[in-house]
């Protein structure tokens, strides 16, 4: 989506295939007495019903990416670095337009106000 000038409101083309293939596994599944033989990820189930994703599911489904992303802005200057690399002069409590405080889009991220 980032290429398109409107941003559609149709789902990628991925998740749609996607939902296809866990539909056709169902009715196949619901043929018989076997129960579906398909783990699911505990994020992609959220996404599925629409279910904010937290630090807690990265750390828990990949604990070497959360290390990298999320630690590296506890570190000393780790605000700084991560705010260089996204392009942004400061980084603020608000994503896409959604604040994720009260007021977020005008406080500044500093080292003493993240938990």
């Amino acid at each position: 989506g980032a290429l398109m000038l409107i941003p559609s409101s149709r789902p990628n083309a991925q998740y749609f295939g996607l939902g296809r293939l866990v539909a056709v596994a169902l009715v196949h599944a619901s043929y018989g007495d076997v129960a579906l033989p398909v783990v699911l990820n505990d994020c992609l189930l959220k996404y599925m019903v629409g279910q904010p994703i937290t630090a807690v599911d990265v750390k828990r489904r990949d604990p070497i990416y959360f290390s990298n992303r999320f630690e590296a802005l506890l570190k000393p200057g780790g605000i700084e670095m991560m705010a260089s690399f996204l392009g942004l002069e400061q980084m603020v409590f608000a994503e896409d337009g959604v604040e994720l405080v009260p007021g977020g889009a005008s406080i500044p991220v500093t080292a003493d106000n993240v938990e």
